[in-house]
């Protein structure tokens, strides 16, 4: 039996195309698996809040401030009631794989663990990937889609060190 070369030259090109693109497709995920880590300028936005599609979190969090540091608690619930956004604004030194947040908004939590209206905190990548899954993703919502913050207030909020909305 002997085979024919154009048959086999067209069965090599149809598996290095599947092939191919089978590796494209695999890139594309992973890239859009990478999407969901935080990043510098990333904003978690607990304004219009749409029903939550995860059951409300409660976290800690490093709060800095004038009277020094001490553990606070970020409710989800209490935190899409008052409103507010999370700011990333840089890695932090303290935590390993940590990021200096700021957070710009009404209660966190109710009694003595409020991280308070206006506070600089620490949470981890974790902390942040489950904040921003509860309000639908990292940005800036806008009639309950959630779009990526346009340049110039990213800017201007790196300037300034509060989140622009």
């Amino acid at each position: 039996m002997r085979c024919d070369g154009n048959k086999l030259t067209e069965s090599v090109f149809a598996i290095v195309l599947f092939a191919t693109l089978g590796a494209l497709a695999m890139l594309a995920l992973a890239r859009q698996i990478g999407a969901t880590e935080p990043a510098l300028g990333d904003i978690v936005s607990f304004a219009n809040v749409l029903p939550a599609r995860e059951p409300p979190l409660m976290l800690s969090a490093i709060r800095s401030g004038a009277m020094g540091t001490r553990i606070c608690a970020l409710d989800t619930s209490i935190m899409a009631d008052s409103g507010g956004s999370l700011f990333v604004e840089a890695p932090s030194p303290r935590m390993e794989e940590g990021f200096r947040v700021h957070w710009a908004g009404g209660p966190t939590s109710t009694g003595a663990g409020d991280c308070g209206s206006n506070s600089e905190l620490v949470l981890n990548a974790h902390q942040l990937e489950e904040l921003a899954a509860f309000v639908g993703g990292f940005g800036v919502s806008h009639g309950g889609s959630v779009q990526p913050m346009p340049r110039a207030d990213l800017q201007a909020a790196r300037g300034t060190g509060v989140a622009a909305e």
